[in-house]
């Protein structure tokens, strides 16, 4: 049974975002040319974390997008996520076994706080794999309803709001993120 946190109903056409966890585990013959799009693809998130910061947001989204730059320019999550890269994997399956990993570490915390931070580090993932893939130009049309496994304040405001009629996840609580923000 889920949790509602605003009253009401929604309707729209269902608009599903793809998590981490869907993605095939695929090998490479060309480690450096993966290596290459990943970075390519981190530099295009950067920029768009930067426009972001640049535009009227209030205060937390502003201190959200930081964090997730702040995330996603991490040496130590770089290096191990193009250490998988040059071992033999896509891009994409580095970016997933590294957060994945994380993430199994985080669910064992104690610190409920923490756990749920976690959403927000697979938020930046995702956000990473869609600029991969090129499907992060990908845009709403008309009103929807946008069904994740999990999503983050930050991939939530990739989209224009007043199309989104509701928001539906699988996974968080009322003190994650982009509960707060929505």
């Amino acid at each position: 049974e889920g949790i509602s946190l605003v009253g009401g109903y929604a309707k729209g056409r269902a608009f599903v975002l793809k998590p981490v966890s869907d993605y095939e585990i695929k090998q490479t013959d060309a480690p450096l040319s993966e290596q290459k799009k990943f970075r390519k693809a981190v530099q295009a998130l950067e920029k768009s974390f930067s426009k972001a910061l640049k535009n009227k947001i209030s205060e937390e989204q502003k201190v959200l997008l930081e964090m997730s730059k702040m995330l996603l320019l991490d040496r130590g999550w770089n290096r191990k996520i193009e250490e998988k890269i040059l071992k033999g994997v896509t891009a994409q399956t580095a970016i997933c076994q590294v957060t994945e990993e994380i993430t199994r570490q985080m669910k064992e915390l104690n610190d409920a706080y923490l756990r749920e931070r976690m959403n927000d580090f697979q938020d930046l993932a995702t956000r990473l794999l869609y600029y991969l893939d090129g499907s992060e130009s990908e845009k709403l049309s008309g009103s929807v309803i946008l069904l994740a496994k999990n999503l983050g304040p930050a991939q939530l405001m990739d989209y224009d709001l007043t199309q989104i009629k509701g928001i539906v996840l699988a996974e968080g609580s009322s003190t994650m993120h982009m509960a707060i923000v929505a």
